[in-house]
């Protein structure tokens, strides 16, 4: 049962996904049958929610390979193999620097959205948005489990409320990413 067990997870949340999929694309394709045009900006959503839900099927079918894919280039190149244990200054710096970078990246992408949309389309400007907000997503999770892999070895009430504050971090420079470009525009 254990061996069936991460094949059978990847099956359920795939068929949410596509499920999800449906739901988002049928609505979308009656009207287009019934009208032989689609509302403005509807064109970027469909792109931009069928790439983030198909990326999600992917991740669940890729998931149940997830031990082959920490292979030690990419504990050495996210720098998780550090032989010193605890947290350093440096580990809250770099991780604060990497989430005000992403805030940056996130305003950057609402107010570049605007001018894209009208400039090279729905369709591309919706692939810009979904590869620019997963390389934002990617960059704040890396760097969240960077920090909170320097816990090992501190006590697990330290190490959870290190993680908390980290978290609760991560989203406020995201939100504050987000009120900056919305104020701006």
């Amino acid at each position: 049962m254990s061996r069936i067990f991460p094949y059978l997870l990847s099956i359920v949340t795939g068929s949410l996904v596509f499920l999800v999929f449906l739901f988002f694309d049928i609505p979308t394709l009656l009207h287009f049958i019934d009208n032989n045009s689609l509302p403005k900006g509807r064109l970027f959503v469909i792109t931009y929610s069928n790439l983030l839900f198909s990326s999600m099927f992917m991740l669940s079918i890729f998931s149940v390979k997830k031990q082959s894919c920490l292979e030690s280039w990419i504990i050495d190149f996210m720098e998780l193999n550090n032989k010193n244990n605890g947290i350093k200054f440096s580990n809250i710096s770099t991780f604060l620097g990497e989430q005000a970078l992403c805030s940056f990246l996130v305003t950057s992408l609402i107010i570049t959205n605007k001018n894209f949309l009208s400039e090279i389309g729905e369709f591309l400007c919706g692939v810009y948005s979904f590869s620019l907000y997963s390389a934002i997503m990617i960059t704040m999770s890396l760097s969240l489990v960077k920090l909170v892999s320097c816990l090992k070895e501190t006590k697990k009430i330290q190490a959870m409320a290190l993680s908390l504050i980290s978290a609760v971090v991560m989203h406020c420079f995201y939100k504050l990413g987000l009120l900056f470009a919305t104020s701006a525009t």
